[in-house]
């Protein structure tokens, strides 16, 4: 198929699923289309300031795209850029004024049109078409040609302050979620370290090493190539899983039969077993919800004397950079079984540990419950944005 096929296919997908009263044209009917030059030296600053104020954008997606700021900016605002280099085709609305550089392509609008709801339009459903010979880019001939769908101004304007709206939701809930995790790292290390005690507690902690608090036991892998070894009902831990999970490891993407436990070193952990990552993702934590079984890269630790696996877990969860230094580096950086068992932690009386505990894990049940309600609300304005940039739902 040609590329002029490949367009023409574009544009009646465009037509065929927006409303009779919206126009489709071409993004170069509507927008002055150009590829960003070079830098230059003689008018830029790596910082904002008073003289330098207006950003730099390049291709790239961290920080908004800047790069630095200059005086003298090459395009008014209202226009949209399109990442022509590394990540193709990221397309976001600017406002403001601003200049760009390495084959940023920069969109500048002909005629009174809202490039916010087209910036929105463009990022979201436009099926930009392209050929790659070599390095993935985006150039003009390749966008030129995108068929963009043009409800009336006014209708513009409405969709793109409802979804203005939408993400500042979104924004707002997320500067939230990471407020709350920074609080509660600051208190996790107070409250770990004994130099923030809660009410009623002021006996002294003790240490102790982690192989004499409880049992450890690295997991094993049944033989592969042994199907009656696998596909039963004994959930089977692997990295995966627990760089998939959360706190508490509930189900698993793979399962043995009570002969794959008997015929390879894995065993069964008892419900309550706290799982530590010992290769891969190096250091993390879950709680075994019910009994499971691991791989051997996953260290069982269960039967603790006086000790509140909860607060084990925060323990262990908080030390992950020193955990990381302590990796054996091989074909991967892993910890072994006896460096865990003789790796020290402290021992407060066992009240204040389960008091402690108590405390980190509420902390957590509310950044947990704030980050389903985020992902639901994405998904949400996922959809809502799919049915106004099409026209299946109407702003009139």
């Amino acid at each position: 198929m040609t590329m002029t096929e490949k367009k023409n296919m574009a544009k009646e997908a465009v037509l065929a699923s927006v409303p009779k009263d919206w126009e489709v044209c071409t993004l170069s009917e509507k927008y002055t289309i150009s590829a960003a030059g070079d830098l230059d030296p003689s008018d830029f600053s790596k910082r904002k300031t008073s003289l330098y104020k207006y950003p730099i954008y390049s291709n790239a997606l961290q920080d908004g795209g800047i790069y630095g700021y200059c005086s003298k900016p090459r395009y008014a605002g209202n226009a949209i850029t399109i990442t022509g280099r590394g990540d193709i085709g990221h397309c976001v609305y600017r406002q403001e004024k601003f200049s760009a550089i390495v084959r940023l392509l920069v969109c500048e609008p002909k005629e009174p049109i809202c490039s916010s709801y087209i910036a929105a339009y463009l990022e979201n459903t436009a099926p930009f078409v392209f050929e790659s010979t070599g390095v993935p880019q985006l150039t003009v001939p390749q966008i030129q040609d995108t068929p963009i769908p043009i409800p009336p101004l006014c209708e513009q304007e409405r969709i793109a302050k409802v979804l203005e709206d939408t993400e500042a939701l979104t924004v707002s809930m997320e500067t939230l979620i990471a407020k709350k995790k920074a609080i509660m790292q600051g208190v996790v290390e107070q409250l770990l370290s004994g130099r923030l005690r809660l009410n009623g507690y002021s006996d002294p902690w003790g240490k102790a090493a982690l192989g004499e608090i409880g049992t450890m036991y690295a997991g094993g892998t049944p033989p592969s190539d042994v199907a009656e070894y696998y596909a039963g009902d004994i959930p089977w831990v692997s990295i995966s899983d627990m760089s998939a999970g959360n706190k508490y490891i509930e189900t698993t993407q793979n399962f043995l039969s009570q002969k794959g436990i008997e015929n390879s070193p894995a065993k069964i952990y008892p419900a309550g077993t706290l799982l530590f990552a010992m290769y891969a993702s190096i250091g993390k934590c879950c709680i075994a919800r019910g009994q499971v079984s691991s791989s051997q890269a996953v260290l069982g630790i269960y039967d603790l004397k006086n000790y509140s696996i909860e607060f084990l877990y925060y323990v262990l969860s908080s030390k992950t950079r020193i955990f990381q230094q302590l990796g054996q580096t091989g074909t991967q950086s892993n910890l072994s079984k006896d460096i865990m068992m003789g790796f020290v932690v402290p021992v407060p009386g066992r009240e204040e540990q389960e008091a402690i505990a108590a405390v980190l894990s509420d902390m957590d049940r509310e950044i947990e419950a704030l980050t389903r309600k985020l992902a639901k609300h994405r998904l949400i304005q996922q959809g809502m944005l799919q049915q106004l940039l099409t026209g299946r739902i109407r702003l009139l």
